[in-house]
């Protein structure tokens, strides 16, 4: 486990497995985190994130780590219901399953931009129960699979996102 102020080596080569800390965030190598337990991911090929501290504005995510991508943010917030401030999505983030999923404080999410590589966001935003605004989210054509993605929020006809046709 590496915390953010201990000297990495240049030339480091990540594992599975391998952990690194930095502020709110526990960020883990070809792996998820879900609660307490830790789920294999070698698909992501990259870092994942989960917030360790139920704060309402916890922090930007890195978009990389010791020099490898961040790319999945599956359950980072989940159940976090203090968190009032949805942080940058970063741009090599594929999957955003459950992300969100429970954060019961946060009314819109003005700030969260999906670039082209985001394929999976089942359950981001599920039980968001204040969610009433996410008109300006867009999300882009790369996505492939969206279930559940507002269930369950307080999305009104005027608050919908623009969702793409395919």
């Amino acid at each position: 486990v590496y915390n953010g102020g201990d000297s990495i080596p240049i030339t480091y080569t990540c594992s599975t497995g391998d952990m690194y800390v930095l502020g709110n965030y526990q960020y883990t190598y070809n792996q998820y985190r879900s609660g307490s337990t830790y789920y294999n991911d070698e698909t992501q090929n990259g870092w994942s994130v989960y917030c360790l501290n139920n704060v309402s504005i916890p922090g930007p995510v890195l978009e990389t780590v010791l020099g490898n991508p961040v790319t999945s943010m599956k359950y980072t917030f989940y159940n976090k219901t203090a968190v009032t401030m949805a942080p940058t999505v970063p741009s090599t983030v594929t999957t955003l399953y459950k992300t969100f999923y429970g954060c019961t404080a946060i009314s819109n999410f003005k700030n969260i931009f999906l670039t082209n590589n985001v394929t999976d966001i089942d359950y981001m935003f599920a039980e968001c129960k204040a969610l009433t605004d996410a008109s300006q989210l867009v999300i882009p054509n790369s996505v492939t699979t969206m279930e559940y993605t507002f269930w369950n929020t307080s999305l009104t006809n005027n608050g919908m996102p623009q969702i793409p046709s395919s």
